[in-house]
């Protein structure tokens, strides 16, 4: 275990201790208020050391991780993930052989990768691999599918349409396309398009 210390002082030792053996005793309701409080904090806000080696358990763990899904808005604990080399293997897992915390994790992070219009999101999957895996994919389909504040006319949202053409290697996904694309009825022939190439190149990988 690594701590500060200056000298002979290992008082942080001590109170290090003290808080894991306070978070060990944690209930669920605990746990759960806990982490709340860290992932809600202000932006500016860096979690302490401590709150990260909570925030790592916590998804680790299958009974706890949705207490991360469910209040994880902030963009940054997206960057967290990627910053702490979390990120790519959610995003590139084919689902399989996954333990149920990593992809509800990966169903997160796909379906909030395409609520961004600003780049921020294709940077971070260009970064961390440049696909979607299975998992990632079909939460991000089904997010463009059904978000109701998702409008493909605006250029943020209908990039995403070509990176789920561009990840998509199965025929279940090939189906989902065919529900995107008939949400996309009314939209621009380009778009119409992109999909309809995909579907095709699908078809012929299979």
């Amino acid at each position: 275990m690594f701590y500060p210390s200056v000298g002979s002082d290992h008082s942080a030792l001590n109170a290090g201790i003290k808080e894991w053996i306070r978070i060990g005793c944690l209930q669920p309701l605990d746990i759960e208020d806990a982490l709340r409080r860290i992932l809600t904090a202000p932006e500016d806000q860096a979690p302490a050391p401590s709150e990260v080696d909570f925030i790592r358990r916590c998804i680790g763990n299958r009974n706890t991780v949705h207490y991360f899904t469910q209040h994880a808005f902030q963009w940054r604990w997206l960057v967290w993930l990627h910053e702490n080399k979390l990120l790519s293997s959610l995003l590139m897992s084919s689902g399989a052989e996954n333990s149920d915390h990593t992809r509800l994790l990966a169903h997160w992070a796909g379906r909030k990768l395409v609520h961004d219009v600003t780049g921020r999101g294709l940077q971070l999957l260009q970064e961390a691999g440049g696909r979607l895996g299975f998992t990632a994919w079909n939460a991000a389909a089904h997010e463009l599918w059904l978000a109701k504040d998702i409008d493909f006319s605006q250029p943020g949202h209908s990039q995403w349409l070509a990176v789920i053409a561009d990840s998509s290697r199965h025929q279940v996904q090939v189906d989902l396309l065919a529900y995107l694309l008939g949400k996309l009825a009314g939209e621009k022939n380009g778009t119409r398009r992109l999909i309809f190439w995909s579907t095709a190149r699908c078809e012929d990988q299979d």
